[in-house]
C-alpha cells in the first residue's frame, strides 16, 4: 500500500474551513450546531497549525485534543447533523483512528447517501485496509450521483492505479482535470501512471509540469530527479 496516498497527496482536500473567532473556551453554548462546529474546527486548525510550525508545547496539543473531544460530544448531541459527522470522520482520520473514521462515514451515509467528500475519505480507509474493490464500488456509486465532482474522480483514479488498471486511472484523471482538479496534482499523478506503464519520458515530462505549477512539491522533485538519474537525462 506504499502508493496508496501518492495519488491523493493532500487530505487537506477535505479540510473543513471556518471563519469564526478563536476564543472557543469562553463562549456560551449555542443550539446552532453549524456555528458551534465552525468555532471548534477553527480552533482545531489554529492549534494544529501551531503544532505543524514546530510549536509542540503541551498546551497546543491539549487544546487540539480538547477540541476533538468537543466535536465528538457535538455528534452525540446532534447525531444526525451531517457536517458534524463529517468533521469527526476527518479528525479521526487525522489521528489515525481509521475504524472510528469508518464508523462516522457509515453513519453519515445512512443519513445522506450522496456525499462526495465522505466517499473520498471512506475510500482512503478502505485502501489502507487493502479493500480496493470496496473503494472502487463506493467511488463509482458516488460518481453516478455527482459525475462532476473532481475529488471523486481523482480518488477513483487512485483506486484504479492501485488495481493496476492504468488506462482507467488515466481516464478518470483526465476527467478530474477537466472538472478543475489542481494542475500540479494531476500532473504528478499522471507521472506516476506513466512510470507504472513503463514510460519514463512521459513521467519526466509530467513531473516537470507538476513542478512548474507547484515548485514546492517535494515528491515531484524527488521522482523527477530519480527518473532523470536512471535515464542519464540532465
Amino acid at each position: 500500500m506504499k502508493h496508496s496516498m501518492k495519488l491523493l497527496p493532500a487530505l487537506a482536500l477535505l479540510a473543513l474551513t471556518a471563519c469564526i473567532s478563536n476564543d472557543w473556551g469562553h463562549r456560551p453554548q449555542s443550539a446552532n450546531p453549524d456555528k458551534r462546529l465552525a468555532d471548534l474546527m477553527e480552533s482545531y486548525e489554529h492549534a494544529k497549525s501551531h503544532h505543524d510550525q514546530g510549536d509542540g508545547t503541551s498546551h497546543i496539543l491539549v487544546d487540539a485534543e480538547r477540541v476533538k473531544n468537543e466535536v465528538e460530544r457535538l455528534a452525540i448531541e446532534f447525531p444526525r447533523h451531517v457536517p458534524t459527522l463529517m468533521a469527526n470522520a476527518v479528525l479521526a482520520f487525522d489521528h489515525a483512528e481509521y475504524q472510528k473514521c469508518q464508523s462516522y462515514c457509515d453513519r453519515l451515509f445512512s443519513i445522506e447517501p450522496i456525499h462526495a467528500d465522505a466517499a473520498v475519505l471512506r475510500s482512503q480507509v478502505a485502501i489502507r485496509e487493502g479493500d480496493l474493490p470496496f473503494a472502487k464500488r463506493l467511488l463509482e456509486t458516488q460518481k453516478s450521483y455527482t459525475p462532476d465532482h473532481a475529488r471523486v474522480r481523482e480518488a477513483l483514479s487512485a483506486t484504479y492505479y492501485l488495481m493496476k488498471d492504468y488506462d482507467a486511472a488515466g481516464r478518470e484523471l483526465a476527467a478530474a482535470e477537466q472538472l478543475g482538479a489542481a494542475p500540479w496534482r494531476v500532473a504528478y499523478n499522471r507521472g506516476l501512471i506513466a512510470e507504472a506503464k513503463g514510460d519514463p519520458k512521459g513521467a519526466i515530462a509530467a513531473y516537470e509540469v507538476a513542478l512548474a505549477t507547484n515548485p514546492d512539491f517535494a515528491p515531484a522533485r524527488s521522482r523527477l530527479a530519480g527518473r532523470k538519474a536512471e535515464g542519464g537525462v540532465q
